[in-house]
């Protein structure tokens, strides 16, 4: 299946990228043929030059043609002759300059090429000290061939071969890309068969390095979609299972109001049912409202430098009247201080939340809030005495906790979203049993890189 049968969206150019890749390659191919021939033929025109003008000075050294012409490119004759003042070829300064240099001096005139050379005349010794004398011009002259009398066979023959790599290119090379792009056909097929959200396939991998690593970034996104699909799917099912009891809490409370005629302080007991009802609703939806921020990876947005006391106080002051609502007390114990990198607002979220589950879970009993630092950790602890949990559903929920699951059934929204919060900060959520009998809740997170810590000694006061 060629690359041209996938469907193409409305505007989209009619070419394919084999089409594109085929025709850039074999304007390519074409313009390094060309410019390997039209090479190839100067440097051949310009040793024919050079073999003739060598054949003028063996010739004039001479002082005849020579007797068999082995040349190649040029079968004329060579003209040997001694120069006379008056020669029609030759410019009188160009015969004073030979004679005075005594050097090769070659010239183009119309379509003959000319040397003139100055020889010594003859009688003169060629050994010892010879004594002053003039010295003869010899002119050899020999008729000067154009391009295409020195390339033409190599340029007929030149022509035929590059015309036949070119047809070879243009028919091999789509194939050839068709081929090599296989692999990525293949990936548009297997996204055409995708269907719906919950992406479970992937692309099949392999192929040429370039298609390999888009195989790979899509199989990345699919993997990213399927994780928000899935958060998406328990965000929503947590906050139908959270807020299916408070709704229905409310409303009996509202229809029990309407069912018959009610005294003023009927209306109000009913009412302030309702309230408490719809606060427990603005509660969950909050939390579920930072569950999702948590989902969405929104914490690594908001972290930044902050003592541990702060997160605490606010947590406080936000539970407090809460728990002595419950007919609770909270106790606080500071010891350490730390400075640590988080995200303010939601990790006293958590931590509001373990008093919450603390007042709802162990209603009328103390609660104590301690902070301290144990190595390289911060640790913040919620004790209650309430009745605690069960050995084995503890370990149910500790296991859940540490396959980074969810814990579920009976613990409600608070627990999950404080054991969220600590994992995405690098830390942990742990339960227990408190040595006061009830149960503890355990944040441990990493203490601030050391640019940021600053951890000092504290003693605070209980309230």
């Amino acid at each position: 299946m060629s690359l041209k049968s996938a469907r193409r969206p409305e505007g989209a150019p009619d070419d394919s990228l084999v089409d594109r890749a085929s025709r850039a390659a074999f304007g390519w191919v074409l313009a390094a043929l060309l410019a390997t021939g039209l090479g190839t033929a100067a440097l051949l025109h310009q040793r024919a030059v050079a073999e003739l003008d060598r054949l003028l000075l063996v010739a004039a050294q001479a002082g005849r043609p020579p007797l068999q012409w082995a040349n190649g490119h040029y079968p004329g004759p060579v003209d040997v002759r001694d120069w006379r003042p008056g020669d029609a070829e030759v410019d009188p300064q160009d015969a004073n300059l030979a004679l005075r240099t005594e050097a090769p001096v070659y010239r183009d005139v119309g379509h003959r090429r000319l040397l003139l050379l100055a020889v010594e005349p003859p009688g003169v010794a060629l050994g010892g000290e010879a004594p002053p004398h003039p010295h003869r011009l010899r002119v050899a002259s020999g008729d000067r061939e154009g391009p295409l009398v020195t390339v033409g066979a190599f340029a007929s023959f030149y022509s035929a071969v590059a015309l036949a790599v070119a047809l070879a290119v243009g028919l091999a090379l789509p194939r050839r890309l068709q081929r090599a792009l296989q692999p990525l056909d293949e990936a548009r097929r297997g996204l055409e068969a995708l269907r719906g959200l919950a992406v479970r396939s992937r692309l099949p991998t392999g192929g040429p390095r370039e298609v390999a690593a888009l195989v790979g970034a899509v199989n990345d996104l699919l993997e990213r979609l399927d994780a928000a699909v899935g958060v998406q799917s328990r965000f929503t099912a947590e906050a139908a299972h959270e807020l299916r009891t408070p709704v229905a809490v409310l409303r009996a409370e509202l229809e029990l109001a309407l069912r018959r005629p009610r005294t003023a302080e009927e209306t109000q007991a009913a009412l302030q049912g309702a309230l408490r009802s719809a606060e427990r609703l603005s509660a969950l939806v909050e939390g579920l409202m930072a569950l999702a921020r948590v989902d969405a990876g929104q914490i690594e947005e908001g972290k930044g430098p902050e003592r541990l006391s702060s997160v605490i106080s606010a947590a406080v002051a936000a539970e407090r009247p809460g728990i002595d609502a419950a007919g609770g007390s909270l106790r606080l114990r500071v010891t350490d201080d730390p400075e640590l990198w988080v995200h303010s607002a939601l990790l006293t979220s958590a931590v509001a939340n373990l008093l919450r589950n603390a007042a709802v879970h162990a209603a009328g009993t103390p609660v104590q809030l301690s902070l301290s630092v144990e190595g390289e950790d911060a640790v913040v602890r919620v004790d209650d005495s309430g009745p605690g949990l069960p050995e084995a559903r503890l370990a149910d929920v500790m296991g859940a906790f540490a396959r980074a699951g969810r814990a579920r059934g009976g613990l409600g929204l608070g627990l999950t979203l404080s054991q969220e919060v600590a994992r995405r900060h690098g830390g942990t959520l742990q339960l227990s049993h408190s040595p006061s009998g009830g149960l503890r809740a355990t944040i441990r997170l990493p203490v601030a890189p050391p640019a940021f810590q600053a951890a000092s000694k504290v003693g605070l006061s209980e309230p």
